[in-house]
């Protein structure tokens, strides 16, 4: 940009390599420069800034009209700044080391916004970054209560309503903790569950402290995510949900969010398979006994050991009844009840000049006597 000197121009080398941000802008210069390499600009004397796109306007460099480049001496690396080469033709733009700690958190990866990349929150990392104020993202979308801002000084600072889940305001290592939130789906039939693009795979039979922070999360377990057991962890550390879920989950307004599910009885008995299941959701089930299981709501696909029968899936809705298609009235029961029964067809077999002395079907009947059986199949 011109300034007050006679129009001239230099050939001014800018180095952000070290830079975390992938790209820069300078101020009055049209156009953004990959950070990758050095960027050699001809400029006319001026003031310029530094954008990369959420840096801090109250700091800039000067080409001087002798074609070098000038700034406040704070801000050079001798004195604890981030530019060096003033009174050169070249400006490196260092930025501070800021160490991002995400080690107590419970989400797998983060990212800070403009910057590209995920890191694993199980390791510390260092990025060198320009003051200005940053965004953190999770898997489940920005978390503005973690933004942060870095200052002219290398420090870090952040909103002092955060100081519950996060440390490190007035030095170089930006912590983000978290808030501690115990799991509680012991009582749930799923084998296992998960906080959806946040947490990895946690098993049902034991209580779980995850370190979370406040935001908008989605529960998931094997048949899916469940919209209706999504919750929400608030700034004072405790957790919502909705109204409408709450026969089904408990501990609003307390850090214990228990997932408890409503009592669902599956009945197989009339069926030939001896065992079934709930696809990638509950172990094995022994066809002799109806089974009281806690289910959340959603969809659920009935498996036996020859596979999933899709005929036979079945809804859990969020009054405690179940629901299915009405083409399954002829082999199931129980709409608009907290039971659903899988009776299956009355299939009559019949083998005719069989030696063997039994017959079966193929994981689905234990052997039987010839020369006719008749048995409960589903589609």
């Amino acid at each position: 940009m011109a300034g007050i000197w006679p129009e001239m121009t230099a050939l001014i080398r800018i180095d952000a390599t070290a830079l975390a941000n992938p790209s820069f802008a300078l101020t009055g210069v049209a156009g953004e420069f990959p950070s990758n390499t050095a960027q050699t600009r001809s400029l006319e004397p001026g003031s310029y800034r530094i954008q990369t796109g959420t840096s801090d306007l109250n700091w800039a460099f000067n080409v001087t009209p002798d074609g070098h480049t000038d700034y406040l001496p704070d801000l050079d690396i001798a004195h604890g700044g981030f530019l060096s080469g003033s009174g050169t033709t070249s400006l490196v733009v260092v930025g501070f080391p800021i160490t991002l700690d995400g080690t107590s958190l419970a989400t797998i990866t983060y990212t800070i916004a403009n910057i590209p990349g995920w890191s694993m929150s199980k390791d510390k990392h260092t990025l060198h970054l320009l003051p200005g104020h940053y965004e953190f993202i999770q898997g489940n979308g920005p978390v503005p209560e973690a933004d942060f801002q870095v200052r002219l000084d290398g420090t870090v600072d952040y909103a002092a309503t955060s100081d519950a889940f996060l440390t490190g305001r007035g030095t170089s290592t930006f912590g983000i903790i978290g808030l501690p939130i115990t799991l509680d789906a012991t009582r749930l039939t799923a084998q296992s569950y998960a906080v959806f693009v946040t947490s990895g795979w946690l098993e049902s039979q034991s209580l779980h402290t995850l370190y979370l922070l406040p935001g908008h999360y989605d529960f998931q377990q094997g048949n899916g995510v469940v919209p209706a057991a999504a919750f929400d962890v608030l700034r004072d550390g405790t957790v919502n949900y909705a109204e409408s879920s709450d026969s089904f989950l408990s501990g609003r307004g307390t850090p214990n969010f228990g997932i408890i599910g409503l009592p669902i009885t599956i009945d197989g008995t009339q069926l030939a398979a001896e065992s079934y299941a709930l696809f990638v959701t509950t172990s094995w089930l022994v066809r002799k006994d109806p089974h009281t299981l806690y289910l959340l709501p959603g969809h659920y696909e009935f498996q036996q050991a020859n596979g999933v029968v899709p005929a036979a899936a079945f809804d859990v809705l969020p009054d405690g009844t179940v629901n299915y298609a009405a083409s399954c009235d002829g082999f199931m029961a129980g709409r608009g009840g907290a039971s659903v029964e899988f009776i299956g067809y009355l299939i009559d077999i019949g083998v005719a000049q069989v030696t063997t002395p039994g017959f079966y079907i193929v994981n689905i009947t234990p052997t039987m006597v010839p020369p006719r059986q008749t048995v409960k199949l589903l589609p």
